[in-house]
Order: structure tokens, then sequence, then C-alpha cells
């Protein structure tokens, strides 16, 4: 029998009386979609029952989903079930069994599962409260790769696991709670396997539960008779769970028949959920560019402005490619904008300059993420921020050997971020936004060298915060700390003029950042913490010119050596009427 879709066989439904019992036998089935094999029903409003069924495969049943359904309880036949060999040998040949109301009348059995390349032989229940409610003579994973997934293995006997030699993955079942072992056969033989447990996390939660109660840690496999020796091995794929267990070893007993997990099983963050704390570092990092924008170039150009009576207009934009060590790396490359407008007014110490501006900035990371254990993962995202501010500065009164000033901004907005990755398991993937701000105090003086040459040295701090956000990723939520960054800069520019209109500039400067960590939660664990922490030097040229009256354009490129590496250009257009 070969059908490429579905196939059903049902017993007859009954109206007025007993319903028709349907059989059928053949020698191999090869099903593509589905085989349900059901008893009849009572009809609707009749007084009959339905009718039983009988199926069997006397040689090799192929199927990827089987339904075994007692459809009513008061049908007088049976359901019976049988194959002599369901195969699962070739590539994608998984299948599933479904049982739904099998009593201890009925009867399913199937005298030889034979699994191999990886494929998954699953069972699930649904009202079938008998024990053994499906029969497997012999499970045949031998010298094989196989997966196998029982709901509730007190449904489902298997006389003989052989499992010699084999790579055998056992799938713990969703909400499991120790009440049944994860595999139980009569007799199982796992001489030289390699047991791999999957969807570790509900079961080392029922383990530990069950050593925190004083009670014996649940069964991975439990067998009357076990067969096992020194080569035999037990590991656990932790997978995608954001939370892992400390399930490190298992005690292989084979005369209490028992394969069982020992430890502390503490609870910790999987290691790469740091990959998604990468794309809030990244965030921060790029409102840091901002923060530059305004308190250099955006300070320098509106004070440049102002310098004359009127009101005085600027623009600042900064282009960045930059790499930043976060224990990890993140590479953020993006455009910023500000648009401002500044007023001069000379006071009784100086002159006092006074600006309000609008921000914005949309740029890209790539995260890259080493671990301990498994591959290496890319992440990478969009970030982007609007907001504004105030800038202010004084210059104190002017000599000829020089004058020394202060400064201050003032900023706030909204930022977004969004992480996605190819790499790492689709369920992480978030987008969100959050409220920023920050501000900056800057002190300088500068020397007049000679007529046409100055030198600035000067000193900042600037400060940077970023709200926090949370998402749920795998029935866990995420939770994202607020980052803060704080920044310490001294350097000193040199600017000489060539003409009166073209005037070439050049500067060092080291940066230290004092935080910038971006802290995340899991259940209340830590996650791996990237952070924006270190010492960065800074290089600095560029030349302003006067184009026409009262029109000026500044170029400049840095560049960043150290826990930052890259470089940034800036172009700032000022205008005074």
């Amino acid at each position: 029998m070969k059908v490429a879709g579905k196939a059903k066989v049902q017993g007859g439904d009954g109206q007025s009386g007993l319903g028709g019992i349907a059989s059928a036998t053949f020698d191999d089935v090869i099903i593509g979609e589905e085989l349900t094999v059901s008893t009849g029903t009572k009809e609707t409003g009749g007084t009959g029952t339905g009718g039983g069924v009988s199926f069997t495969v006397m040689d090799t049943l192929i199927v990827p989903v089987i339904n075994l359904a007692r459809a009513d309880a008061t049908t007088t036949d049976n359901l019976t079930f049988f194959a002599d060999k369901l195969n699962m040998s070739d590539p994608g040949a998984s299948t599933s069994f479904k049982l739904s109301g099998i009593n201890g009348s009925d009867s399913a059995i199937i005298d030889s599962v034979v699994i191999d390349k990886g494929n998954t032989f699953s069972v699930t229940n649904d009202n079938s409260t008998v024990a053994n409610a499906l029969l497997i003579n012999n499970l045949d994973a031998n010298n094989k790769t196989a997966r196998i997934a029982i709901q509730d293995s007190t449904k489902v006997n298997i006389a003989a696991l052989d499992a010699q030699d084999a790579v055998l993955s056992l799938v713990v079942p969703n909400g499991y709670v120790g009440a049944a072992p994860v595999l139980s056969a009569t007799n199982a033989n796992i001489n030289d396997a390699l047991i791999i447990v999957e969807n570790v996390d509900p079961y080392a939660k029922a383990t530990a539960q069950a050593v925190a109660a004083g009670n014996a840690p649940p069964e991975l496999i439990s067998a009357t008779s076990l067969i096992a020796n020194n080569n035999t091995e037990v590991e656990i794929n932790r997978g995608t769970n954001p939370v892992w267990y400390d399930v490190t070893s298992w005690d292989i007993d084979i005369l209490s028949g028992t394969v069982t997990p020992v430890g502390t099983f503490r609870p910790y963050a999987n290691p790469g959920l740091k990959v998604l704390s990468e794309g809030h570092a990244a965030s921060a990092a790029f409102l840091n560019n901002g923060s530059d924008l305004v308190a250099g170039d955006g300070i320098t150009q509106a004070v440049f402005a102002a310098a004359n009576a009127g009101p005085s207009f600027f623009t600042s934009i900064s282009y960045d490619n930059s790499r930043y060590d976060t224990g990890s790396h993140v590479d953020v490359q993006g455009l910023s904008i500000l648009l401002g407008a500044a007023y001069g007014v000379d006071v009784s110490i100086g002159r006092f300059t006074i600006g309000a501006f609008f921000e914005l900035g949309d740029g890209d990371y790539d995260s890259y993420n080493d671990f301990t254990g498994f591959a290496a993962v890319r992440g990478k995202g969009n970030t982007e921020y609007v907001g504004g501010g105030l800038l202010a500065r004084l210059d104190f009164a002017k000599s000829e050997s020089g004058f020394t000033y202060t400064e201050a901004s003032f900023r706030a907005g909204r930022a977004s971020v969004d992480f996605r990755s190819d790499e790492f398991w689709t369920g992480y993937r978030y987008d969100f936004d959050s409220t920023y701000y920050g501000f900056h105090v800057g002190l300088g003086h500068v020397f007049n060298i000679t007529d046409s040459t100055s030198l600035d040295l000067y000193g900042k701090w600037l400060y940077t915060h970023q709200g926090g956000n949370e998402y749920i990723a795998y029935g866990e939520r995420i939770s994202f700390d607020d980052v803060n960054s704080h920044r310490v800069r001294a350097g000193l520019r040199l600017t000489t003029e060539i003409t009166d209109t073209v005037k070439p500039y050049f500067g060092v400067a080291y940066e230290h950042e004092l935080d910038g960590k971006a802290k995340a939660w899991v259940r209340d664990i830590p996650i791996d913490v990237p952070e924006l922490k270190g010492g960065s030097g800074i290089g600095e040229l560029g030349i302003s010119v006067t184009a026409t009256e009262g029109l000026t354009l500044d170029i400049g490129v840095r560049g960043y050596a150290g826990t930052r590496r890259g470089i940034n250009g800036t172009m700032n257009l000022t205008y005074n009427f």
C-alpha cells in the first residue's frame, strides 16, 4: 500500500445498532503524510455504538504521523494496531505517534522500531490512561544517531532498547516534573553509547526540586536490566533555553537499572545571551557619538557663529565607524546630525554664548562574540536616536596671553535599537526604544602662542544615560538595565592661521570610559556583561575656511586607538547674519 497524502481506517459509526468492524492487512505500507486508525463513533441522536478497527502491517511501515484514536468510549469493539517494523532510517523519516483514549482492551504493538540519521521517534498522549498503551518489542538505535521524545514513559512499554554504540538524544518533555523516567525499558543496552539530554531546562528544574525536597533525582533512563560500561557517556544539550543548570555529571547504576543526574543544579544564564546585550551596548556607544558632536564641534561652532552680534545658526554632521572592545567586540557605524541656533552677548566677566539644538542619528552595528563550548555568534541591528537640548559657554575676559572658558550642555530624547542574527537562535530578536539624556561640563584655557597660533588645553566630563527595557524569549523575561556612560577626556588643540579665511588645526586627547556596562538579567540571574569601559587615544586634524562673509565651512577627521578604534569625519557649517 502506498499513499502520497493521508490515509484513514475507521470502524463503522453506529446509529440504531453496532457499527461495523473495519479490518485492513498489508505487507508494506508507505504513507506520505498521516495515517489515522480510529474506532467508529455513535451517531448523534442514535442508540447504537461505534465499531472497532484492526490495522496490520506484516512487514515495513513508513509514515511521518500515526494517530491511534478511540473515537467513542461506548465503542464495543476494540482498536488493534500491529506493525512488524516501523522504519525511520532514511533522512527526514521521523515518526510521531499520537495516542488518544487507548484503553486496556486495545492493542497497539510495534515489533521493531528502526531509527537513524538523527530522526525523531516521538509519542504524545491524550486521555490514554492505561499503562503501556503502546508496546514496542525492540527499539533499535544500535550504532545509529537517533532522537526519542516520549511525553509520558508510563504509556510506552519498550521491551528492549538497543542503543549500543549509538548517539542517542533523549528529549525531555515540556513541563516535566520527574514523576516518571524520561525513557523506561525492560532491557536497555547503552554500552559505548553517547546519551544526549535535550530540553534540559525542565528536566533540571524537576531534578533541582526533587533534590531540594530531599528526594532522589528523577531518572533519565529506567530499566529492569541495564547494560552499560565505562565508555557510556551522558551529556546535556542545553540548547536555546535562556536559563541553564549545572547538571554536569550522571550516575549510571547497573544494579538499580537507572541513569540519574548528580550535581548542585545551580541555575545560570545561557552564555550566548550576551549577544543580546551587545545591541544595547552598541546603542549606548552610538549615543556617545552624538554627545561628542554636541560637546565638541557643536559647541565650538556655536561659539564661533555667535562671535558677532545677531542670531547665528550652525550645523554639524558626523560620520563615525568605530570598533569597541566590549569583552568581545562590536562595530558601530552611522551618521549624526546637529542643527542649532546660538546667540552671544558680552557680560561683565567676558562673553556668554547660549544655544539650542535638534539632534538625530541613524546607525548600524555588527557584534562578534566567541564562546567556550560552542560556535562564535555574530549579531547585527540598527540604532537610532532623535532629541534636542541646550548648550552654553562662558569665555572669561581675554588678555594678550589668552583666556579661560567653561562650557556645558544638556540633551534628551528617544533612542531605538533592534537585534537580529542568522547564527543565534531565531527566537532571540528584539526591537525596542527608550529614553536617553545626558550632559557634559568642560573647562579649558586658550594660550595665544603667537598672533596667528593658539593652543587650547581642555578637560571634559561627558555623561549619557540610556533607559533599559525588557522582552520575552522562550517564555523567559529578559530585562535590560539602564546603561550609564561616564567619560573623562583631556586634550589639546593647536590652531593656526594661514590666511584670514583659512585656519587648520591639530589635536590629541585621551579619553577614559569609567562605566558603560550593558547589564541584563533573566530570572534575576545576571547575563554576561559587555562594557565600553577603558581608555582610548584620539588624534584629530581639520581646517576651517570662511567661504563668504558670515558663512564658514569646517572639515575635520579624528582617529581613535585603544578600547575604541576607528575613524570619525565631521563637516560643520556656521552662518551669522
